[in-house]
């Protein structure tokens, strides 16, 4: 009974969202992330979930985020709050049999959290393609002629437009396609590095001064000026 209960508020949940929410805390249940789908998830089903969200404390981050109107850093939820929690239990995790390509990822996103933790972001040298889309998402929240032939072509309209600073939003796509394509390049140096690596830890791989030396060369994030 408990699972059925549970399997019918999350496809409810499903069935409601309209779209990716930037705001980890909301309780809107039409605009949603990870996070808060699982706090209503809990608060749905009688149940406590975090109850002390985290914060953003980086300064540069936080300088960095500010700069793209982004205003939820005193209550940021993050899935580690919830492992961290004290009075809910960490059963196991989702293991999707990709060593390979996970520690590609994580070479790449450590870049980018130290870039974007030390650099700052220059307006000038924004990737084009994120001006273009902050463009196109103000018509497509103003409905104009335009905004309705961008929408075609994005595949978004106004109601299914994340919920958010538009100037974040803005910028995720050529972020993640930057990210993308330095992870892919540098999978198949990692596929190799692990043969030789198979008896290293996790850190000692994530340690390896030459993988690390390529992820810096392969995400060189040209849109952040030193501080």
């Amino acid at each position: 009974e408990k699972a059925e209960r549970a399997s019918a508020v999350l496809l409810d949940a499903a069935g409601r969202a309209r779209g990716y929410n930037f705001d980890t805390t909301d309780d809107d249940d039409r605009y949603v992330c990870c996070t808060s789908v699982t706090q209503q998830f809990f608060a749905a089903l009688g149940l406590t979930g975090v109850e002390r969200p985290g914060a953003v404390l980086d300064p540069g981050i936080r300088a960095n985020l500010t700069a793209l109107d982004y205003p939820f850093l005193d209550a940021f939820l993050t899935p580690v709050d919830f492992v961290l929690c004290p009075h809910l239990d960490y059963v196991g995790h989702v293991d999707n049999g990709q060593p390979a390509r996970l520690f590609a990822r994580e070479f790449v996103e450590r870049r980018f959290r130290h870039c974007f933790s030390t650099g700052r972001i220059d307006p000038a040298r924004l990737p084009l393609m994120a001006r273009l889309n902050h463009f196109g998402i103000g018509h497509m929240r103003a409905r104009t002629r335009l905004g309705r032939v961008v929408s075609r072509v994005m595949g978004f309209d106004h109601l299914s437009l994340p919920k958010g600073p538009d100037r974040i939003l803005a910028i995720v796509e050529p972020l993640e396609a930057e990210l993308g394509a330095a992870v892919r390049r540098l999978l198949p140096e990692v596929e190799a590095r692990l043969g030789e690596l198979s008896d290293r830890s996790v850190a000692d791989v994530l340690g390896d001064p030459a993988l690390c030396a390529r992820a810096d060369a392969l995400l060189p994030m040209r849109w952040l000026r030193p501080a």
